[in-house]
């Protein structure tokens, strides 16, 4: 079996990665793209986590491995239940390779707690409660790490972002990523895998809310100090990477390749404003009073620094955290469904829930009604404008069924949609429909976009940039690279662009029948959802 190591780094975009490349400020990343094959990488429908790690390391698309989204919808009730690594319905590789008997050492990865067992060593990533709980396989790994590493977490705590501490938050930033990666360093050396997987994920949380730091077209651009730690931070990651290839030995194949793009947010859409004011939403009695936001932006940017300055700020911050419902989005208690036919209900997932009836508890469309219901919401909402610019908001519009195909794609969203750039959505109510885009009293300007990055170099690998590539086609291309089948379920396909016509000689692609495949039987405490749930409604994900 041929080896392979994963070097992910979440919601890395080439809009930050080429400059920096350019101005020889990421040497090791530019010595690496210098010899490999690369891509821009298209993501999942839409460009978020869950589903497209999941897609990316299965080879298949959401309504195949079951992972829409960092929430679901129940069809029993109105709340929104968090998913995690028991949705997902279809092996990955590292239990291809650990069937065939190859050595896994899997880290940092979303949605992979709890932790399964493979052959090697797991510890969990994004998604993994902040406080005690079992985040390795085997179990007894987490007390070795601790003890020779007694800082180590494996995220870095969302409480610094929910609170705006953000000069602590840019100091965990970096001391977390040394830490974490040099537990991956220890445990790679130690094992020797033949698959190797680790995700660089906190430049993910350092775009979301200091792209306007790096961007000069920015409309709220200002060089301060964090511009510096903004490109800094991503110098340390180049660094980690230099000095790990270094020790690489030369028969390993090297891949790297991010869940998503990333780019510029300024405004945010209230779209249930828009929902209710066009009737989808109904809300009950004397909710409206409740739910609408009074306060401007600016009024609570005002609030937010005050109560910092008297110090009280992350203790508020804390309770309002604390009392949001786990698994509720709080507007969602104030809707009379027997009177509203859709809603969104993901700002994360940008998707929309229509209300039917015999398939949700209080039905207000009838079956025969959902295709005209799609209909007219499609027509209404790319009708949206930004009432400062004229611009039209919302670009595209699929129906779930459209984005996804599978057994599972019956629980997809009943609409998803694409935004024009710059613009992201928001949950709840405002008092107005399009304002400046924030998270927690501060400015949130950048989010998720289609395409990420992709690179691959070893043995049999051409140089240059590939004329596609996309996130379902890594699986299979890492199965082929290490010598396993590809199953001929996968969505993906083998990126036979990248390699020599050599490789591909020696080596043909190697196609089998779907194995039949379930995961171990485990579960989540509601202690473990509800330390997910903070960390998730701290990111602005629910």
């Amino acid at each position: 079996m041929n080896k392979l190591v994963v070097l992910g780094m979440d919601g890395a975009t080439w809009n930050v990665l080429t400059p920096l490349i350019e101005q020889n400020k990421l040497p090791n990343l530019k010595k690496l793209r210098g010899k490999s094959a690369w891509a821009d990488l298209d993501s999942t429908v839409p460009p978020l986590t869950p589903p497209a790690w999941t897609s990316a390391f299965t080879g298949k698309n959401p309504g195949k491995h079951n992972v829409f989204d960092f929430a679901k919808s129940s069809r029993e009730d109105y709340e929104l239940h968090l998913t995690s690594r028991l949705d997902r319905k279809t092996r990955a590789v590292w239990n291809a390779v650990s069937e065939a008997g190859g050595k896994v050492v899997l880290m940092n990865v979303a949605h992979t707690f709890p932790p399964e067992k493979v052959n090697g060593v797991v510890i969990s990533g994004f998604g993994t409660p902040e406080s005690e709980c079992d985040y390795t396989y085997p179990p007894e790994l987490k007390q070795e790490i601790l003890k020779k590493h007694p800082d180590f977490k494996p995220g870095i705590p969302t409480s610094f972002i929910a609170n705006n501490d953000t000069a602590e938050f840019l100091k965990v930033l970096d001391s977390h990523t040394k830490t974490n990666f040099q537990v991956f360093k220890e445990l790679y050396k130690e094992n020797t895998p033949e698959l190797g997987i680790y995700v660089f994920d906190e430049m993910d949380r350092l775009m979301h809310f200091f792209w306007h730091c790096f961007d000069e077209k920015h409309p709220r651009y200002e060089k301060t100090d964090f511009t510096e730690k903004f490109i800094n931070h991503f110098q340390l990651v180049d660094k980690l990477i230099g000095e790990f290839l270094e020790k690489l030995p030369d028969d390993v194949h090297v891949m790297s390749f991010s869940d998503h793009g990333f780019g510029p947010v300024h405004s945010d859409i209230y779209l249930n404003n828009y929902l209710l004011e066009k009737g989808y939403i109904t809300l009950k009695e004397g909710a409206k009073a409740e739910i609408k936001v009074t306060t401007s932006v600016k009024i609570k940017s005002v609030i937010v620094k005050f109560l910092e300055k008297i110090g009280l700020w992350k203790f508020y911050r804390d309770y309002r955290l604390k009392t949001i419902p786990v698994g509720t989005v709080w507007f969602l208690k104030n809707i009379d469904w027997t009177k509203t036919k859709a809603v969104m209900a993901s700002m994360a997932g940008k998707s929309i829930r229509l209300n039917v009836c015999n398939r949700d508890p209080i039905g207000a469309v009838n079956s025969d009604e959902v295709v005209s219901v799609i209909e007219s919401l499609k027509k209404d909402l790319l009708d949206l404008c930004d009432p400062d610019t004229g611009e039209k908001v919302i670009t595209k519009i699929w129906r779930g069924t459209e984005a996804y195909s599978g057994e599972y794609a019956i629980y997809a969203p009943d609409v998803i949609l694409e935004t024009a750039s710059g613009y992201s959505f928001h949950h709840g109510f405002s008092d107005s429909i399009i304002k400046e885009s924030t998270q927690h009293g501060r400015i949130r300007s950048g989010d998720h976009e289609q395409f990420g990055t992709f690179i691959l170099s070893g043995e049999g690998i051409k140089s240059g940039k590939l004329d596609e590539a996309g996130i379902m086609d890594i699986a299979p291309t890492i199965l082929h690279i290490m010598g396993l089948p590809v199953s001929d379920e996968m969505d993906g396909k083998f990126l036979e662009e990248a390699f020599e016509e050599k490789w591909k000689e020696k080596h043909p692609l190697k196609i089998i029948e779907e194995i039949e495949w379930s995961a171990e039987i485990s579960s989540t405490s509601d202690d473990e959802e509800k330390q997910i749930a903070e960390q998730l409604k701290a990111l602005g994900y629910l």
